[in-house]
């Protein structure tokens, strides 16, 4: 299950072009120097496939 920065534009972009579908965001997930960041959770399926 991949995941991402939500503030990073380019890698759920990355995710996305490869087949994978956002699940969800996880607020203030990650703890960063600049403190907490957003995390989009991508996920997939054989159905999603198809």
């Amino acid at each position: 299950m991949p995941a991402a920065n939500l503030g990073n534009t380019a890698s759920p972009r990355v995710a996305e072009k490869a087949g994978f579908v956002r699940e969800g965001v996880l607020r203030a997930a990650e703890l960063e120097d600049d403190g907490p960041h957003d995390i989009v959770v991508f996920g997939l399926l054989r159905t999603d496939l198809s």
